[in-house]
């Protein structure tokens, strides 16, 4: 998804913006090795947009397999070693070294943004799909080998370490763990649930590993562990039907992941968040995606019920405020961790199409880009604002084989979507924040 970041008024532990700042982003889908390609052209020219945040998506089954594809991914000797050969010899963990050594050099103060999703057939129940394609989104049969994994990750992007090929290996300032857990097309009932566990206990499990993992490090102290990474609702069509919304509860679960979850079903992240504390789930930020009521329309009007987009995120903050009154620097903080995938979404296709045929401008591109939403942004998260200190970031879309670059930051000729905007815009305010 091309995307474009917002960090307004970042307040974590060990550094702090003094106004409202804004960060437009990529979170770099597919291949990584399509952009450690050709002296890293393509991700050179997002950051040319002076994108703030590049997000990498960091397949923990990948990062266990040393092959691109044909060979099955393989438990560690040592998990929790940042250079066990397994990792070592991983063509994804070699491009996220790659990256984030180039976004070290070169990002200009962006940092990256790790996602981490995708169980391993080793770490799986053995009762789940052998398949690994439909296994990725099943927990784990033992919460404690993604916090391992999650251990060894966290070392190995502290900044602090050369790989094998004696290139420096640079930092990962977020990490988020799994992606969209409040769907259960994305995070499904395990076969080893023979006790009826619901599915934020088996998420608040994982995440409590992630959590210790993550900041077993000094050097540690100003990189955060994301949760949830919830959707605001399961789009069922692009016009806005939402699908069904379920509860918190097993038999919910249960009963949309047997039917392959033809009710494109989900649950509410407030009703998410509210279990996880209930759990004692930690973390330092709640990841969410935003997505508008449709797909090309307003971002800024209201949801359906129970969901939460842009038009109503400070519902959201405001349940974090009251379930953690003392969590200013830590609970309190929602990070828009992916957004509209780009400006038009076709209904042949199988899925959110990262390949835009509508040229700019339509609705989305010409009415709700950085002029409408920093706006908003600016005036409910900026120095006047009730909630100006807990928003982080918004990335926007994919960075994928995205012709002709139709999508949140650039104009279908190339051009850049902030150009013009005045001294308010994001591509003036983008290098204020230095994490």
């Amino acid at each position: 998804m091309l995307t474009l970041l917002v960090c307004v008024g970042c307040n974590a532990p060990t550094h702090e913006a003094t106004g409202p700042v804004f960060r437009k982003g990529v979170t770099l889908a597919g291949d990584l090795t399509q952009f450690t390609d050709h002296q890293f052209a393509g991700l050179q020219q997002i950051l040319d947009t002076r994108a703030g945040v590049i997000g990498v998506n960091l397949a923990w089954y990948a990062a266990t397999s040393d092959c691109l594809s044909g060979c099955a991914a393989q438990r560690p000797a040592n998990p929790t070693d940042w250079d066990d050969p397994q990792y070592a010899g991983s063509p994804a963990v070699q491009a996220l070294d790659a990256i984030t050594n180039y976004v070290a050099q070169n990002g200009g103060g962006a940092f990256v943004l790790g996602i981490t999703w995708g169980t391993p057939a080793w770490a799986a129940c053995p009762g789940d799909p052998s398949d690994p394609t439909l296994l990725q989104n099943y927990p784990p049969q033992n919460a404690a080998d993604y916090g391992d994994f999650m251990y060894a990750m966290s070392e190995r992007y502290s900044g602090n370490h050369v790989s094998d090929s004696g290139m420096a290996i640079g930092k990962v300032r977020d990490w988020v763990v799994y992606n969209e857990v409040n769907s259960p097309s994305w995070w499904k009932n395990t076969a080893c649930n023979t006790q009826g566990y619901d599915p934020v206990y088996y998420y608040s499990s994982i995440l409590n590993q992630a959590y210790a993992a993550v900041h077993h490090l000094p050097a540690s102290a100003g990189v955060r562990l994301l949760a949830g990474a919830f959707t605001s609702y399961s789009h069922k069509d692009y016009q806005g039907d939402p699908g069904a919304r379920i509860s918190t509860g097993y038999s919910d679960w249960a009963a949309n992941t047997a039917n392959g979850d033809a009710n494109n079903a989900w649950i509410s992240p407030t009703d998410s968040v509210q279990a996880m504390h209930d759990y004692g789930a930690q973390f330092d930020a709640i990841a969410i995606h935003p997505y508008a009521p449709t797909m090309c329309g307003d971002p800024l009007a209201q949801p359906p019920a129970g969901a939460i987009s842009l038009g109503n995120i400070g519902t959201l903050l405001a349940q974090l405020r009251t379930l953690y009154p003392n969590g200013q620097n830590q609970q309190w903080h929602v990070a828009l961790t992916e957004y509209m995938q780009q400006s038009y979404y076709d209904p042949l296709s199988d899925g959110w199409d990262h390949l835009s045929s509508v040229p700019c401008p339509n609705y989305f591109c010409a009415q709700t880009t950085e002029v409408s939403l920093n706006s908003f942004v600016q005036e409910a998260y900026g120095p006047g604002g009730s909630d100006q200190p807990y928003v982080d970031y918004l990335i926007w879309t994919m960075w994928n084989n995205v012709e002709p670059y139709s999508g949140g930051l650039v104009r279908a000729d190339g051009s850049d979507k902030n150009e013009g905007l005045g001294s308010g815009s994001v591509r003036q305010t983008f290098t204020a924040f230095q994490p």
